[in-house]
């Protein structure tokens, strides 16, 4: 599939971001450890995503970067410079994925699933995983993981 097939599936299958994802740029980079990601209102997306994922995994990566684009529109009042960059990354990973799971996406290996992720609203979930950030995110701990009481719970084990 190409990056305008994979744009409109998710158009279609989204079709509340149908306006919003095509005035979003996407843009083909060369060299990259990446699959996709997102920057100001441009998706940069590398070979990978095509050599490496499937139809249906390759509409959920890009879905999923649309969805980073809509939460930095959602969240664009926040002083996002008091947060750091790495846990905002990953809730926002940890909501969208579980949103385009319940949307019918599949997710590829290695991404994060939290399947409470969404019971949470951001800053809380923010707020809660920020205490122990060094800990789980460290050599991708993170994966170990299948929701956040898991991550909430072995924390408070840590720390008898």
């Amino acid at each position: 599939m190409d990056i305008n097939s994979i744009i409109n599936k998710v158009a279609i299958r989204i079709p509340a971001l149908e306006k919003i994802i095509y005035q979003i740029a996407f843009e083909h980079i060369q060299s990259c450890n990446e699959v996709a990601f997102m920057q100001g209102k441009t998706i940069f997306y590398t070979d990978r995503l095509f050599l490496d994922y499937s139809d249906e995994e390759q509409a959920f990566v890009i879905a999923h970067e649309v969805m980073h684009y809509l939460f930095h529109q959602k969240n664009k009042l926040m002083d996002l410079s008091k947060y750091d960059e790495d846990l905002v990354n990953f809730v926002e990973d940890a909501q969208i994925n579980q949103l385009l799971i319940k949307l019918g996406f599949i997710a590829p290996e290695g991404v994060v699933l939290l399947e409470d992720a969404m019971n949470y609203e951001f800053e809380d979930l923010y707020d809660k995983l920020l205490p122990m950030k060094r800990e789980f995110l460290s050599d991708n701990n993170w994966s170990k993981y299948t929701n956040v009481t898991d991550i909430l719970n072995n924390n408070q084990e840590l720390k008898k």
